[in-house]
């Protein structure tokens, strides 16, 4: 069973978890303050009884601020995105309960540093955990108002989750960003949904799909139109998270990486399918560990940067969006391995000869589930630009020969739409191949090509990836 969820993450910010949530954080925030500067008043009388000098005096007031909270709340932001708010707050008040004890048991100017260092370092870890709750919540009651104005299109309801859910027979305007802005539910932050899970409500520009997995539990990102719909996924193991594929921009991969710190464990392991940059261009937001197929690690160190820089060039509306940085690949994956983590399996095969010559899918076999990355496509315009129509299908039937039940594609709805139910999305996307091969064979040129498939699948997506499509296909062609 899958569940769509859409461009939500968190629970109602209405909920009284939520606003216990925001007194928690207004209260931190309160203490911290209070307690940071209370001892101003008192290093009068400690210079007299330890007999240090002004300077010494100012130095123990500024150096906190200098050394410790303004560098930590340019870090501990984004730290609270994937380790959660309620974590780091925490934290920052046990420091600073240290820094209050070293204070009071001080017998020289060196233990007043470190008191004061340690005050420092929870009050920059409260606070950017504690203003990033404040203003969840703030935006989350405008939020809850344009939901109040919008007339949700037919949502469904996932009783596990509380969250409105997609129902197969939803359709969108394939042009445009389909996702942006559809405010209708909201994605827990933890599956049952525990005491500690009304953190706020996180909207995400693409579509988020749960499907359980046996013991894992598979997160889908699915980007908009204009990160080509290419899927992200987040695999929710016991004590961990693993990442498969980072999406085009930045901004989408800290949308896949919040998801991934909303459910409070640590993501280990990033793994690249191949190397079009709707796979990879993400991943210097990522901090764990990458792997991919050696042939894809070597495409992407040696030219990532080329590849990200033609995308973003040939795909509208990123005229103004800032190139990411290539960060190479750490360690390369055997063409067939298979990895054990918190007791779940992971099997790796290497496809060859199929949208690209070489690319990764990732199964999990004891739960019947394949996610075959962009070996198959579900509702959106398959990308041709490497001209390989009869090798691809080949190479489809080889993977439809596999015994997976639930297979999650590389673009495009992991259900719903325009999914056939069951295996028959293979079938479905050989006869893509078959149409747009015989429309390649017979267009007189890009825009032509774009046309008769968009007459063949009028309701398919994807069309932001025509433009480097058309830059494989047509080479000498003015684009």
């Amino acid at each position: 069973m899958t569940s769509a969820v859409t461009t939500a993450v968190g629970v109602p910010r209405s909920s009284p978890l939520a606003r216990r949530a925001f007194s928690g954080a207004a209260a931190a925030l309160f203490v911290l303050f209070m307690g940071n500067n209370l001892p101003s008043a008192l290093y009068g009388l400690v210079r007299g009884i330890l007999g240090f000098s002004p300077l010494t005096q100012t130095l123990l007031y500024a150096a906190p601020v200098i050394l410790v909270i303004l560098p930590g709340l340019l870090i501990f932001g984004t730290l609270s995105d994937v380790a959660g708010r309620r974590a780091l707050v925490l934290g920052g008040l046990a420091a600073f309960a240290v820094g209050d004890a070293a204070f009071m048991l001080a017998g020289d100017t060196t233990w007043l540093f470190v008191a004061r260092l340690a005050q420092g370092l929870g009050v920059a870890l409260a606070t950017a955990a504690s203003t990033a709750t404040l203003s969840d919540s703030a935006s989350g009651a405008r939020r809850d108002l344009l939901r109040q104005l919008r007339r949700p299109r037919r949502p469904g309801h996932c009783r596990r989750c509380a969250v409105a859910v997609d129902r197969p027979g939803d359709r969108d305007d394939r042009r445009g960003d389909r996702y942006r802005g559809r405010l209708r539910g909201a994605y827990p932050a933890r599956h049952p949904a525990g005491p500690d899970s009304g953190r706020g409500v996180l909207v995400v520009q693409g579509n988020v799909t749960v499907t359980p997995a046996g013991a894992a539990t598979i997160h889908t990102y699915t980007a908009p139109e204009t990160g080509w719909r290419a899927n992200s996924h987040v695999i929710e193991l016991a004590s961990q998270v693993v990442l498969f594929d980072a999406p085009l921009t930045e901004a989408y991969a800290r949308e896949v990486l919040a998801l991934a710190g909303s459910l409070r464990k640590p993501v280990t392991r990033l793994y690249i399918s191949h190397a079009h940059p709707d796979h990879f261009a993400g991943a210097a937001a990522v901090g764990a560990p990458s792997y991919a197929l050696g042939h894809v690690k070597d495409l992407i160190d040696r030219s990532g940067d080329v590849r990200i820089k033609r995308g973003y060039a040939c795909t509208p509306g990123h005229s103004h969006t800032p190139l990411p940085r290539n960060r190479p690949v750490d360690h390369a994956v055997p063409p067939s391995a298979e990895q054990t983590l918190d007791g779940v399996r992971l099997r790796f095969e290497a496809v060859a000869d199929a949208e690209t010559d070489a690319q990764l899918t990732m199964a999990l076999p004891d739960a019947g589930v394949l996610i075959s990355q962009d070996v198959l496509y579900n509702g959106v315009h398959m990308f041709l630009g490497e001209h390989a129509f009869d090798s691809w299908r080949a190479a489809i039937t080889r993977l439809e020969a596999l015994p997976y039940e639930t297979v999650i594609p590389g673009h495009g709805l992991p259900r719903g739409n325009w999914l056939p139910s069951g295996r028959g999305i293979f079938t479905a996307n050989r006869e893509y191949l078959t149409v747009a091969a015989r429309a390649f064979a017979e267009a007189t040129g890009p825009a032509d090509l774009n046309r008769r498939l968009e007459a063949a699948f009028p309701s398919y997506g994807g069309t932001a990836m025509q433009g480097l499509q058309n830059f494989y296909l047509y080479p000498s062609a003015s684009l």
